[in-house]
């Protein structure tokens, strides 16, 4: 992905414009496979009747809405936990939580 180096010397010293591609691209070839299985499904559901295209076309904007969710929910814990763990103040309580994670 960026030749070797460890992820907090390539977020640090490359260039921005080559970082944001990098860290961007897994997330939008996620939702292209998504998107690309919705038009399959919705293809496959329409050769059935108007009733399963109906309820094809409900369900998937809530599918989105879900991903997006979870989305926003990683990506703000992930950094908050890494956000946490730069303090040493906090790492007794954050090593107590990834304790109990791991039991």
């Amino acid at each position: 992905m960026h030749g070797g180096k460890d992820n907090y010397t390539y977020l640090t010293t490359a260039p921005i414009r080559r970082v944001i591609p990098t860290m961007a691209v897994p997330t939008i070839v996620g939702m292209l496979v998504t998107s690309l299985y919705v038009i399959a499904d919705t293809f496959f559901v329409g050769q059935l009747d108007t009733q399963s295209t109906a309820a094809v076309g409900v369900v998937f904007p809530l599918m989105f809405f879900m991903q997006a969710f979870g989305f926003f929910f990683g990506h703000g814990s992930g950094n908050y936990i890494s956000r946490e763990l730069a303090t040493p103040a906090a790492w007794p309580q954050m090593g107590s939580f990834f304790h109990s994670l791991r039991d």
